[in-house]
């Protein structure tokens, strides 16, 4: 029997190359894959278009489409299916991994009597009495109802039955929205805008029921055309059959199976999956990550009442005493704390700290904010002093639990701009209530890991965040919180520094940068396109 073959060819270029199609060249076939080596972001040419391959997933170990998610972020948990159904909080977010693919056993409401909707339950909630506001959160609005908040993919294309045609759609951290019209009728196909990630519908009068949403394109078997490449794009530059052996998966994944618990403010805790730090750290590393970040907070025990309650030595207390009544009580009172502390809690509440392998302490920038003391030479673990903070914690958490790995990461370079966005200084010459500086915390607390022989990870100096540059890794209204960009640098370095750290923890993570030519493969070294062999079809 003769059996055709057809040669699949994988391109690599920049963001601003254009990509090729099969007008202009005639190798680009079905399953094709372009990687941007300067955004690592990878592209896969079907029906006629280029797709961006998106990791999906966001609770246990994987996710669907093809490229591996293992981060956690506590939003939403579990498989999402009827056997394993999810009740989804409000106050969460349902992820896009979640939604399922259209087919035909899915009725339109035209159908009649012979209408099954799928029970969407786990994901789409409604709440009567609320809408959602620009800011990213809702509001109480009397004779108006609202859905939970869901994300999508940007630039796919979704079906909506029964959804109210009021929408505010919002960017990656889902805080910053506009409205939009989904469009009249019970019955809407509706394709995603390339920069929004997060959608809350709205409307006035009697709240609808049998809300059905799902995913039209790309559908799975257009998507399968990557099912060969099982790789992060984050890691590989081609996606090549070859490459798929657990050897290769195990070097670039250097921490795959480690459990990590990332501990910080808000440069961690105000952006979801899959875009936050944590995400991108469990993607470089191939780790179980969760993200337990606490927007506003601080590593001494915070002035105000409430917000002390999530302070990192509170936090420590809570785990180690299995204790989260003060923290429960706040947050069912009438205090307004920040959107994503309730799931964040719900994370930490969740992990076993007994199977944890590494925990990541991250904070800084509000204490140096805040005018909170560095040290107290009287008293070291002084818990309202930034290092005393830590001492109590550290050796608190240590003590209960001595198999965790502990790096401490300093926070990162910032702007002070006026209520117009226009700078008026740099963290580098800001100086605090105290006179202080935001690299002063960081050098302390580089002195104050050395106390403990653990490892400080160098956010400040080694991200290279400086004041040429930070219109590319932060926000332009936002001298504080970096962008998308700004994120993956962030992860990027923690994982370096993890990596990097000693035997049996794998070789050295991949920078994105070095993409384009070549492919690192753990401890072995660069391996080189000129290295990889032909593939010849039988290779698994």
């Amino acid at each position: 029997m003769d059996t055709q073959m057809t040669t699949r060819w994988d391109f690599i270029g920049l963001s601003t190359d254009a990509k090729p199609t099969p007008t202009t060249s005639p190798k680009v076939v079905d399953g094709s894959t372009f990687f941007e080596a300067d955004t690592s972001t990878l592209y896969f040419w079907t029906r006629g278009q280029w797709y961006e391959k998106t990791a999906t997933g966001g609770g246990g170990g994987g996710g669907g489409g093809g490229l591996s998610s293992v981060a956690h972020d506590g939003t939403l948990t579990g498989a999402g299916t009827n056997a394993n159904p999810l009740k989804v909080d409000t106050s969460k977010i349902a992820q896009k991994s979640d939604i399922p693919e259209f087919s035909e056993d899915h009725n339109a409401p035209s159908s009649g009597s012979n209408f099954e909707p799928v029970d969407l339950s786990y994901l789409v909630e409604t709440v009567d009495g609320e809408n959602w506001k620009w800011s990213g959160s809702s509001g109480e609005a009397a004779g108006w109802w609202r859905t939970n908040k869901l994300e999508f993919i940007p630039g796919y294309t979704y079906r909506f039955i029964n959804f109210p045609r009021n929408m505010y759609q919002y960017d990656e951290t889902g805080a910053r929205g506009a409205t939009a019209d989904l469009g009249a009728g019970r019955d809407v196909t509706y394709t995603i805008p390339n920069d929004v990630h997060y959608i809350g519908f709205y409307a006035n009068g009697t709240m609808r029921t049998g809300l059905q949403m799902y995913r039209i394109t790309p559908t799975s078997e257009e998507s399968e055309a990557l099912e060969d490449a099982n790789l992060k794009a984050d890691h590989l530059s081609l996606t090549l059959q070859n490459l798929k052996t657990s050897s290769v998966i195990d070097s670039i994944v250097p921490l795959k199976g480690k459990t990590i618990v990332n501990f910080g403010d808000s440069i961690f805790g105000n952006f979801y999956a899959p875009t936050d730090v944590s995400s991108y750290l469990a993607s470089y590393t191939g780790a179980n990550v969760y993200n337990c970040g606490f927007g506003g907070n601080t590593m001494a025990v915070h002035r105000n009442a409430n917000y002390g309650l999530f302070s990192f030595p509170s936090l420590v207390d809570g785990i180690v005493d299995n204790d989260w009544t003060a923290q429960d009580t706040a947050l069912g009172s009438s205090w307004e704390a920040p959107e994503t502390y309730a799931a964040r809690l719900a994370t930490l509440k969740s992990i076993d700290f007994s199977n944890v392998d590494i925990i990541t302490v991250a904070f800084g920038t509000n204490d140096w904010n805040f005018s909170y003391p560095i040290d107290n030479e009287q008293n070291p673990k002084d818990t309202l002093t930034y290092c005393g903070g830590f001492r109590y914690a550290i050796e608190k958490l240590l003590t209960a639990f001595p198999q965790i790995r502990v790096f401490t990461c300093t926070p990162i370079f910032r702007t002070r701009l006026d209520e117009n966005h226009q700078v008026i200084e740099y963290s580098d010459t800001w100086a605090n209530g105290n006179g202080k500086k935001l690299f002063e915390f960081a050098a302390a607390l580089k002195d104050l890991s050395s106390e403990y022989n653990i490892k400080c990870i160098d956010n400040y100096y080694e991200t290279c965040f400086n004041k040429l540059n930070r219109t590319i890794y932060y926000r332009t209204n936002d001298g504080t919180h970096p962008n998308e960009a700004g994120r993956k640098v962030i992860a990027f370095n923690i994982a370096n520094g993890i990596t990097s750290s000693g035997a049996g923890w794998g070789g050295k993570t991949a920078n994105p940068s070095d993409m384009a030519t070549k492919t690192w493969v753990g401890q072995q070294g660069f391996l080189t396109l000129s290295d990889l062999p032909v593939y010849n079809g039988g290779a698994n």
